[in-house]
């Protein structure tokens, strides 16, 4: 729904196997086409004449284009400026609420609570994925990338579950400025205090791991 062209958002292999575990992407230009395949109406790629390995960041096709933001309204007509798109952007959705929610069951009482799987559900149930009959806190990890994937939420998630910095194993692909992604340390759980700031406040002390 642009005048431009498309030179956006590709997503490492590692998203893409949340929805396909196997890897196994049909090639589709249309994304619809591949959330179809992936029985997730959340798996918005575009995946013809693209690799499923994001192995040279220089190169458009080398991983798949993320087609989850278009300049279109939700009865189809095109967006008011096809240069400047003014589709919203949401600063906190329902979807979000339901999580937070089922997080915090889970974590209190198991990956079987009942409530927690029926808010989990509701997310994947509006999306036309199937239903969850246990979700232990690795899955909701999960879950939480299919559902808010290029939403700015994925490092606080990864924090939060403690699989961001640290030894924890949990990697991906360009993790720690890797192909094959690395651990990196603990203290990056943290950001920095910006530099302004502390010249700013003198009793401001940086974060461990940044002095």
């Amino acid at each position: 729904g642009t005048s431009g062209a498309w030179s956006g958002n590709r997503a490492r292999a590692d998203l893409v196997k949340k929805f396909f575990p196997l890897g196994n992407v049909p090639e589709e230009s249309q994304s619809y086409d591949v959330a179809a395949a992936a029985n997730d109406d959340r798996a918005l790629f575009c995946s013809a004449g693209h690799t499923l390995d994001a192995d040279d960041p220089a190169m458009f096709t080398s991983g798949l284009g993320v087609a989850k933001f278009t300049n279109f309204k939700v009865d189809g007509s095109a967006g008011s400026d096809a240069t400047f798109p003014d589709a919203d952007f949401f600063l906190f959705r329902v979807a979000e609420a339901y999580l937070n929610y089922a997080e915090a069951l889970i974590r209190q009482n198991g990956p079987e609570d009942a409530n927690a799987l029926a808010a989990i559900n509701a997310v994947r149930n509006r999306a036309n994925a199937s239903s969850m009959t246990r979700c232990t806190l690795d899955d909701l990890c999960d879950e939480w990338s299919r559902e808010f994937y290029f939403e700015g939420l994925r490092r606080p998630t990864l924090v939060r579950f403690n699989k961001f910095g640290g030894n924890n194993g949990y990697n991906w692909q360009w993790k720690g400025g890797t192909y094959e992604g690395r651990n990196f340390a603990s203290y990056m759980n943290v950001f920095a205090i910006p530099t302004k700031d502390l010249t700013a406040n003198s009793n401001l002390q940086q974060n461990e791991g940044y002095k």
